[in-house]
């Protein structure tokens, strides 16, 4: 637990058997830091723990494990704003994988309200509701966790296949994943493996094609033993299934606001463009702006920076209003109205990214900000983050 002085630690004991929680036999101890003294009043069966004399919209970090003597069993589960109903606050499931947040399913308006500073024609706000948990890996994929998939798929044999220029599927319809060749490329092949360029490993993943992050995904469930949620045969998605994949464009948007109805997590927008900056968007992202980075001048000495330096969102999600755009299931469409489960336009041919970028102006990174691009396009500005479905 952090020695943070402005903060006010307990613990309490609650049986194994409370709600998703209970996975693991044995007492569950919870420790608890809020800034400002609280008074536990239980946890319902789906997972709320409450409490009285809490401050609205301040930090709360929960904690839990199920041996006190060992402080190694400690496992931070949330780090989020207790908005809307004070004093009770959604604790991380027990499954939720390691550098992942815990989104809960939930109802949300998506899109822009007609006022919004910034606001693009294709953002008409609509009611949305997500029947799915999910979890959406805390920061944007790095190059280094894009080689160490690769290699491994790669040493499985059957999966890709890599030359100095491109790194493929093997598997159903053939695509670039990785173009190697292209110089903003941070990853490169030895002839053995593909490596990356020194001081480079924490740094998203760039020049990634929509396929290529799909493929990552199936690699990484194929690693960790789960189904796979793309089909390669025809580039299908199964949102039922266990595996890793692209966020809906819904998806994305819902757990980017954590809540919120401003421009960005941080707040609303005052400056659209480059300059000046805009505060409440300097704060969460890297934008053209802010994105100067003498350790890796991509364009005009602006570019990436390393993932994760921003302030994360109340989910625990970082960079989502900046550093690299990042691909979504959907094909780009007009929306819907009222609408549940949505996954983009069947017709649409362009893929949608979400985020916005070192690259972008300021209006570009709203939560609400769409783009598009071909599932083929690896831009230096482009990356990805996955999510699974939390199915049993």
């Amino acid at each position: 637990m952090k020695n943070t002085e402005c903060f006010f630690a307990f613990f309490i004991v609650l049986a194994a058997s409370v709600g998703s929680l209970g996975q693991q036999p044995g007492p569950q101890f919870f420790r608890i830091e809020s800034s400002n003294e609280v008074v536990c009043t239980g946890m319902t069966a789906d997972g709320q723990l409450s409490w009285s004399n809490q401050v609205a919209d301040s930090l709360v970090h929960v904690e839990v494990a199920d041996d006190l003597a060992a402080d190694s069993r400690w496992r931070t589960y949330t780090h989020v704003l207790s908005t809307g109903h004070v004093g009770s606050v959604r604790l991380y499931h027990p499954g939720t994988p390691e550098g992942f947040s815990f989104i809960p399913a939930g109802t949300f308006m998506m899109g822009s309200p007609t006022n919004e500073l910034g606001r693009n024609p294709d953002e008409d706000q609509h009611q949305v509701t997500l029947t799915r948990d999910f979890y959406m890996q805390r920061m944007e994929v790095t190059n280094r966790q894009m080689a160490d998939v690769l290699n491994w798929a790669l040493g499985q044999g059957g999966r890709i296949s890599v030359t100095s220029a491109t790194v493929r599927n093997t598997e159903g319809i053939q695509r670039e994943l990785l173009d190697l060749d292209y110089s903003y490329c941070q990853i490169s092949w030895d002839g053995v493996q593909l490596v990356v360029d020194a001081g480079k490993d924490e740094y998203p993943c760039i020049v990634v094609s929509w396929f290529g992050a799909q493929a990552y995904c199936n690699y990484l469930s194929d690693m960790e033993g789960h189904g796979r949620a793309i089909v390669f045969s025809d580039w299908s998605m199964d949102l039922g299934a266990a595996g890793y994949r692209l966020p809906t464009e819904s998806e994305w948007e819902y757990a980017c606001r954590a809540s919120t109805a401003t421009a960005f997590y941080t707040g609303g927008i005052s400056y659209t463009g480059f300059s000046p900056l805009d505060p409440n968007l300097d704060t969460a992202g890297w934008y053209y702006g802010n994105s100067t980075n003498p350790d890796n001048p991509i364009s005009s000495g602006k570019g990436t920076h390393r993932v994760g330096q921003k302030q994360a969102n109340a989910w625990g999600l970082f960079d989502m209003h900046g550093n690299v755009r990042e691909w979504c299931w959907d094909g780009y469409g007009p929306y819907p109205g009222t609408v549940t489960d949505p996954t983009g336009s069947g017709s649409g041919v362009q893929r949608v990214s979400r985020s916005g970028s070192w690259y972008s102006a300021a209006r570009f990174c709203r939560s609400a900000a769409r783009g598009l691009h071909s599932p083929l396009a690896h831009p230096y500005y482009l990356g990805f983050r996955p999510v699974r479905s939390a199915v049993p």
